[in-house]
């Protein structure tokens, strides 16, 4: 059993707050749940294991495929929330203006983490929420075929339910092409990479 505050949010003082603040407030918290529930699918899916080979590297694939999700998350909510309706806005500014040393250093690091040439953005603006383009589809597939660690792995799985049906192959070339955008020369180290940026962005916030 885990300890839970339980604080009541009087409907009078949410009702009294100026609009945008309120918006900003209600949109802050919302966002935290997307954060958290996407992470928690994360972490339950990285534990899983089988006794079952096939079984458990379709579910490490699944893993990442996740694992890309959140980090879409993370990246949109970065931009859509924070960015957007928090360090935009005038009101914002004044929150901003008022961190203490501890808070201002952790928005300089969250910055730095979700800049434009960061791994979080790539993966979002190119495998997580946008498909790849068919030259980005082309260079992951020659990284893939050069690559001999993945020569076993050239599959796709079917089965009588299409939703168990796996495109492991095309999982592969895109996971590729995340290697690429990671700068990383394999998936250990890729996926290492990704899990530290995704707990250094949650941590901070």
């Amino acid at each position: 059993m885990r300890d839970v505050l339980k604080i009541t949010v009087p409907k009078a003082s949410i009702m009294a707050m100026p609009a945008r603040e309120r918006a900003m407030f209600l949109l802050l918290g919302y966002a935290a749940n997307q954060v958290a529930f996407y992470t928690k699918i994360a972490i339950l899916s990285i534990n899983y294991n089988s006794s079952d080979a096939v079984e458990n590297t379709l579910s490490a694939a699944q893993s990442i495929m996740i694992l890309r999700t959140v980090a879409g998350v993370l990246h949109e909510t970065w931009s859509g929330v924070i960015t957007k309706h928090f360090l935009n806005s005038p009101e914002g500014r004044v929150y901003v203006n008022a961190m203490d040393k501890q808070g201002k250093e952790a928005l300089v690091k969250l910055k730095r983490l979700f800049g434009k040439s960061g791994l979080l953005a790539a993966i979002r603006n190119d495998f997580a929420f946008h498909y790849p383009k068919d030259q980005d589809i082309e260079a992951a597939c020659q990284l893939a075929a050069a690559d001999p660690e993945t020569d076993a792995d050239w599959h796709w799985y079917f089965a009588k339910s299409g939703w168990n049906s796996f495109y492991f192959l095309s999982e592969i070339i895109v996971m590729h092409g995340v290697l690429q955008s990671a700068g990383c020369s394999n998936f250990a180290e890729a996926q290492q990479r990704l899990q530290f940026d995704m707990r250094t962005a949650t941590m901070k916030w």
